[in-house]
């Protein structure tokens, strides 16, 4: 087991759910990560009855949809202990696993991600849980990080994304607690060879103490904020980490970087969520005269996410279309501007509970919204009467002269907080071209 310093774990603060914090949070004494579950292991009754009530108490999602209805933690994880020396397969392996180990003094800090492999949902979900957990000294970055991805592969990004609360490499649940089939454990207990991933299996991480949390979103608060949610704050954090002290150089122009989508995975029919025309955008900024301003595109996602937070705070505005990508808005310096593009019918509370409310908590990046006002601007084109879940994902074409107002408005207000307060509106509609004649 890898070595790591004891944590500062505030127990008594953790298990204050509604004082110092917002989610519901647990500490465990004596146990293991273990085929891919959580096992007490040679806790007293005391112990294992508080276990069960954990696992009664806590309310989780599927982590591959963020609309799906809370359900108990039981339902994953009994956290049924399991006594020494009780004779079962699994618990026999278990007995083996704490005889040559031992419990660790690490702490990990387990949790289900609530759409776990979407980008920018873990801004609301994940990033600001964990700094409100660090801001409120609750816990400290010698904690281990181990979120539950079931048996789903780990994204890349984690690491770089939620590293900045953590000095130790982040691993999943069920990578540490590896699975372990009966054909597994019985070859383990036999003493076999075994290589390539059965040598794997059937491995346990012991410790004297788990925390267990799960962490309120925006989902379970019917859009009212709650205190200490600070996406923006959160985002600094995690930023100041990666970019480690590099400053953003200074810039005589205005920088606007438009979202590239032209690479997207996204296979739906609709569309790809694309600014349609995206070139023409870049050509008529290119030859916008009077106005110092120098536009670019990036395709985020591609070189990772230090390269993408240094490239958003380098910009000055941020131009996409609903997705992940425009999240990386929560990474620009205050006073910056995002411009949320949106297809034709895509309006409602539940597109404002996106970027639209995440910027509004903390109001340090600009949010403004450019409305797409004709069908004929959407591609596919949308009935009239289209409604938000089938208009979302359809490409947009912005036309430049609604874009350079938006801009125009942005370059007044110069990162202005007060400046910003007195506009009578942040929202555009476009529309098409009169034909000509």
């Amino acid at each position: 087991m890898a070595s790591c310093s004891q944590p500062n774990l505030d127990e008594a603060g953790l298990a204050a759910n509604g004082t110092r914090h917002r989610h519901s949070c647990a500490v465990l004494h004596r146990a293991c990560l273990f085929n891919s579950t959580i096992v007490p292991y040679g806790a007293s009754e005391a112990e294992e009855r508080h276990a069960r009530a954990v696992a009664d108490r806590l309310m989780i999602r599927n982590i591959f949809n963020s609309h799906s209805t809370p359900f108990p933690l039981r339902d994953l994880h009994r956290l049924g202990g399991v006594r020494q020396g009780s004779g079962s397969l699994a618990d026999r392996i278990l007995d083996a696993e704490v005889k040559a180990r031992g419990f660790s003094p690490c702490v990990p800090l387990v949790w289900r991600p609530v759409w776990a492999f979407n980008f920018g949902e873990q801004f609301a979900n994940t990033i600001s849980p964990l700094h409100e957990l660090h801001a409120a000294k609750l816990v400290d970055s010698h904690v281990l990080l181990r979120p539950d991805l079931a048996a789903a592969k780990r994204p890349g990004w984690y690491q770089q994304l939620f590293g900045a609360f953590s000095e130790q490499p982040l691993t999943s649940l069920r990578e540490v607690g590896t699975r372990c089939l009966a054909r597994d454990a019985q070859a383990k207990l036999r003493g076999d060879q075994l290589s390539g991933r059965p040598a794997q299996r059937c491995s346990a991480a012991c410790y004297e103490r788990l925390l267990i949390c799960s962490f309120q979103s925006l989902l379970d608060t019917n859009q009212q904020v709650p205190a200490g949610f600070a996406p923006w704050r959160a985002a600094q954090y995690v930023a100041a980490h990666v970019m480690r002290g590099t400053a953003e150089p200074p810039s005589p122009v205005w920088r606007v970087l438009f979202v590239n989508r032209t690479q997207t995975l996204n296979k739906d029919r609709r569309g790809l969520r694309r600014i349609s025309n995206l070139a023409q955008l870049l050509e008529q900024c290119a030859g916008w005269t009077g106005v110092g301003v120098r536009c670019s595109a990036r395709e985020f996602g591609k070189q990772g996410v230090a390269s993408d937070i240094r490239a958003v705070r380098e910009a000055d505005v941020l131009v996409g279309t609903h997705g992940s990508a425009l999240d990386n808005a929560l990474f620009m310096r205050r006073g910056s501007a995002m411009i949320e593009v949106r297809p034709y019918g895509f309006e409602g509370q539940w597109p404002d509970r996106y970027l639209k409310l995440l910027t509004a908590i903390e109001n340090a990046v600009h949010y403004y919204q450019i409305s797409t006002g004709a069908p004929q601007l959407s591609s596919p084109r949308p009935p009239y009467d289209v409604l938000a879940w089938d208009a979302w994902n359809r490409d947009t074409k912005v036309p430049w002269r609604t874009l350079s107002g938006v801009l125009r408005t942005i370059f007044w207000v110069n990162r202005s907080t007060s400046r910003l307060k007195r506009l009578p509106m942040r929202v555009w509609t476009s529309l098409p071209s009169a034909p000509a004649g």
